[in-house]
């Protein structure tokens, strides 16, 4: 149930339809009989061509649309095609030109009160369409309208009234009258039938078709056949301006009036619609007896109360239970919101047996229906409400229209929700409700929604074509978001292909699914000539379309071709904006092209594009990470005067690049401005600071930096920890850093336990590197090759030969270093045999050694007095490039010097 506050808008907006519906057709009854009984000009004539006025209502009507819908429309498609509207057009204009033509012989208040007899064919309908029976009390009331109007037709007029009308009261006048009921009717069932198929169509929508059609009969009419009095008309406005004024009037109180109508039906129904329009006819009668001087007798009043007495007692026993069964909320509005309140507007009578009705129907156990449910919203609607609700609409007597169950469907597939959507357009379709566009539009996004089912979507789409429906660009283009979903992106850009040939032109949002799309499977050139495609059939692309291509290109160092094409999007009209020159910018910063970089910045400068601060950010971070920070500083004070606020990313990349170029000072200078803009620096900054400290060996204030981080909610990161640890002074130190990295969450690396390892192995702590290399691998951390190889080099050499021998198992392959420190273990074991055998498996295993392996092995060699081997080496390293080190030349020198060498072998090293 709606608000009491919805109520209360919606009885004010209903308010402001009667006012605006009596004053519009009021003023224009009185209008309508001034032209067919005023004489005009010194020959005092009347304006004998009435059914002109049908031409003129119709132009200004449809000018009076076609300006509403230019201004106030939504540009959605769906509406009602406008040839739909012929058949109505021919009964709107013949109904109303009988109803003109009727005035001739009777006078307007007679007119008026014939049409108020409109009860006859709703009853009709009623029995017909929705099987109510009437009792004979409603069928008496409708007798006793239907005969007073009878006898208000046969009573006689005042002579002021005669004098006026050639031939008043005359039963042609009324037959007339009777023709125009039913030509409307006609009319209004067909405009229900359009409704009905195109839902959302609008209220302008049906005024345009309508007077478009009803100005070419018309004009046909008026002009084109040999009787048509069109040019006598204009002929007779030209020499009576007066009644040409009059006519605009009528013609403008019609427009005004039917956005009025419309407005009505849109919001409250057309049985309310009929109620407003009904009682005004006894104010109309009123107006246009007082001010056209055409009174009414005693006996004719008589007849006015009993046609209006018997409405105000047929209406709520008849009529108002239709009301009930469609809209009960509305009803409740109209009749006063109580039984109490419906007393008072109608009569005990007839709302006693209204009640009645209304506790047959079972509408008082539960008068939240379906229709009331809809309206009020089915957002996040569950499972089983939703269910109910379905059930709920299929036991409604009549049958909801296809359009509410669409609503229900839509409110049920936004909460994805989509197997069973699909299931309950099953239940309805075997409850001999057919689908229509908008319920296969709604099953085909379902079928695109669930997974392995598009197939289903495509076959369903297959089913519109059989129907005759043609697919819009809504429905294509959720069968393109779901290929695209799958990957299949080539057979999307074959649906697109296939869009164009039926006349269906793909708009922004497919174009931009299929280029993000094939950007994200890396074809490039096939978005590009997508794009080419959709421009030659007048689909021009936007700077978002554009965007995943830019983006790629600058992601694959295509920065060249990202200049190329947004030079091509300027030659095509596309507004570019600061996000596709910064995606650019950023993109050529990235790959060191920064003068390319600052002539793009220049250039949004010139185009009246304003830089934000990612662009700002990314030009920033290219200059300092060229080590121009100099440069950098100059864009911050730039952005500063420019009042684009610098965030944490500007200044920890100045930051960085000062630490990194040993100005600590000016570092420090910034990490305080960026506090005072009220900045927070972040765990970069702050690991920055921290690494720019310990390179000057000012470990104290590290450690209170990352203190101080604590304190402010910034926690420090394996980054952090890492510069700290490989600072650390004493082995100790480093072990309650990790400790402390441990309870603050953060997880050590294998950077991180690779230095740990190493300082407890360089300090002797043999088993406690062991320990931490035994926690390393249970907290599922891999070791390195530059772990394993830390180990070797501090293990003893036969514990280090069984890790080695490990490795492989281990799916870690050795490296030349870790060859070499194997190497040189075994040599100052005295192994030298097993450390030449490792050498040559070494190069066996394609790994080339660098000079410390052979100087390593060159040393031992000379050590165990074998100058032979020592001489094969030496000449075998020379070859490779390399050179004897300190070491084994001091070695040689040493042998030279106590004998144990010839001068002779001091030529194979040079």
């Amino acid at each position: 149930m709606e608000s009491h506050g919805s109520g209360l808008r919606r009885v004010l907006l209903l308010s402001f339809c009667v006012a605006g519906i009596w004053a519009a057709y009021i003023y224009q009854g009185v209008l309508q009989e001034t032209l067919s009984t005023k004489r005009f000009g010194e020959d005092e004539k009347r304006f004998e061509h009435l059914a002109f006025l049908n031409l003129a209502q119709n132009v200004v009507c449809l000018v009076w649309s076609f300006i509403m819908i230019k201004l106030w429309s939504n540009g959605g498609s769906g509406g009602a095609p406008w040839w739909t509207y012929w058949s109505a057009g021919i009964t709107n204009t013949i109904g109303p030109a009988m109803g003109i033509e009727a005035l001739k012989y009777i006078s307007y208040p007679a007119q008026v009160l014939a049409k108020s007899s409109k009860m006859i064919p709703v009853m009709l309908m009623g029995s017909l369409v929705y099987g109510i029976r009437y009792t004979l009390p409603e069928y008496l009331c409708t007798f006793l309208v239907a005969g007073g109007v009878s006898m208000f037709a046969l009573l006689k007029t005042s002579s002021k009234t005669i004098s006026k009308l050639a031939n008043p009261n005359a039963p042609l006048g009324y037959g007339l009258c009777f023709l125009n009921l039913a030509f409307d009717g006609f009319t209004n069932a067909t405009q229900d039938s359009i409704t009905a198929r195109y839902p959302k169509t609008s209220a302008w929508d049906i005024m345009l078709g309508m007077n478009l059609w009803g100005t070419i009969y018309n004009m046909v009419y008026m002009f084109g056949l040999p009787h048509g009095s069109g040019f006598e008309a204009v002929q007779f406005c030209k020499q009576h301006p007066e009644a040409a004024w009059d006519i605009l009037m009528y013609c403008l109180c019609g427009a005004v009036g039917q956005n009025f109508i419309f407005l009505t039906i849109s919001r409250f129904g057309s049985l309310a619609n009929t109620t407003i329009t009904t009682t005004r006819k006894f104010v109309s009668i009123v107006v246009s007896s007082v001010l056209s001087g055409n009174p009414l007798s005693s006996k004719q009043w008589g007849c006015v109360s009993m046609v209006f007495e018997n409405c105000g007692l047929g209406m709520p026993s008849g009529v108002l239970y239709q009301a009930m069964v469609v809209d009960p909320e509305l009803y409740l509005e109209l009749a006063g919101v109580s039984w109490r309140s419906a007393c008072i507007l109608y009569n005990e009578n007839g709302t006693c047996y209204l009640y009645r009705r209304y506790h047959a129907a079972g509408l008082d156990r539960k008068i939240s229906c379906y229709k009331e449910r809809l309206r009020s919203g089915i957002v996040g609607i569950k499972k089983d409400d939703a269910v109910a609700l379905f059930q709920s609409m299929l036991r409604s007597r009549p049958l909801p229209t296809v359009i509410d169950f669409s609503k229900l469907f839509t409110g049920i597939a936004k909460t994805k929700q989509y197997d069973l959507v699909l299931s309950l357009c099953e239940q309805m379709e075997s409850n001999g409700i057919a689908h229509d566009i908008y319920t296969l539009s709604i099953v085909i996004n379902c079928f695109c929604r669930c997974r392995r089912k598009l197939g289903f979507a495509f076959a369903v789409m297959g089913k519109m074509f059989k129907l005759g429906y043609k697919p819009d660009t809504v429905t294509f283009s959720t069968l393109i978001n779901g290929l695209c979903l799958e990957g299949r992106v080539s057979e999307a850009v074959e649906l697109v292909d296939r869009m164009v040939e039926m006349e269906v032109l793909p708009n922004l949002i497919i174009l931009s699914t299929i280029v993000n799309g094939l950007c994200l499977q890396g074809k490039v050139s096939e978005a590009m000539a997508l794009i080419d495609r959709m421009v030659d059939n007048e689909c021009q692309p936007n700077a978002v379309t554009y965007g995943p291509i830019l983006n790629r290109m600058c992601k694959s160092d295509n920065t060249a071709l990202a200049l190329d094409l947004l030079r091509k999007m300027e030659l095509r009209k596309v507004k570019l904006d600061v996000f596709t020159h910064s995606m650019i910018i950023d993109g050529l910063c990235k790959d060191g092209n920064l003068e390319d970089a600052l002539s793009l910045f220049n250039e949004m400068k010139t185009k009246g594009i304003k830089a934000d601060v990612f662009t700002y950010n990314s030009l920033i971070g290219g200059f300092c990470n060229a080590g121009r920070w100099d440069d950098g500083a100059q864009l911050l004070k730039d952005m500063i005067a420019r009042e684009i606020t610098p965030d944490v990313n500007t200044f920890s990349a100045l930051i960085d690049s000062f630490v990194k170029e040993g100005k600590l000072t000016e570092a420090k200078e910034l990490y305080n401005e960026m506090i005072v803009r009220g900045i927070d620096p972040n765990t970069i900054t702050n690991s920055s600071l921290i690494y720019g400290l310990c390179m000057e060996n000012r470990l104290d204030e590290a450690n209170q930096m990352t203190d101080l981080m604590d304190s402010r909610g910034c926690d420090p990161n394996i980054v952090t920890y890492s510069i700290l640890l490989n600072k650390a002074k004493l082995v100790d130190e480093g072990m309650r850093l990790f400790r402390k990295m441990s309870v603050g969450g953060v997880v050590a690396d294998t950077v991180t336990y690779s230095s740990l390892i190493q300082g407890f192995c360089q300090s002797g702590k043999l088993n406690v590197a062991k320990e931490l290399f035994q926690e390393m691998v249970s907290e599922g951390v891999h070791p390195n090759i530059m772990t394993y190889g830390i180990l070797l080099e501090g293990f003893k050499v036969d514990d280090a030969w069984d890790l080695f021998c490990s490795l492989p198992s281990k799916g870690v392959k050795p490296d030349v270093k870790t060859y070499t420190v194997m190497i040189g273990g075994l040599c100052k074991k005295g192994s030298l045999s097993e450390a030449d055998a490792l050498f040559r498996k070494m190069e066996e295993d394609g790994i080339t050694p660098i000079s410390g392996t052979y100087n390593t092995l060159i040393r031992a060699h000379l050590r165990e007095g074998d100058l032979a081997t020592s001489a094969k080496l030496i000449e075998e390293m020379k070859s490779c490039g390399f050179s004897a080190d300190a070491s084994t030349i001091k070695i040689v020198m040493d042998m030279l010097s106590d004998g144990r060498m010839k001068k002779s072998f001091l030529d194979l090293l040079s």
